[in-house]
């Protein structure tokens, strides 16, 4: 129960976000298997969530983003008549 709290709260405040998702789809899925109280679209919808908040990774505002540093991609419009050189 501990350790679960404690995961939850690094989960909120963002810090090893990608683990944390991880170990939480991984988590989802062992529980699901033991209890089988879950169908199968449900377990799968928890892992799912959980797998894509690990890809997403954390916020702007998250302790994540002020350890490694925020990053911002800026794209430039382009018009119709300027091609993409090759």
């Amino acid at each position: 129960m501990v350790v679960s709290a404690a995961l939850a709260l690094a989960l909120a405040l963002g810090f090893g976000t990608r683990i944390v998702a991880f170990v939480f789809t991984a988590a989802a899925i062992a529980t699901a298997f033991m209890t089988g109280s879950d169908s199968a679209l449900t377990m799968i919808a928890r892992a799912c969530g959980c797998a894509a908040l690990g890809l997403l990774g954390p916020g702007a505002y998250s302790i994540d983003a002020n350890v490694f540093g925020r990053r911002v991609i800026r794209l430039e419009p382009r018009g119709p008549d300027r091609a993409i050189d090759a």
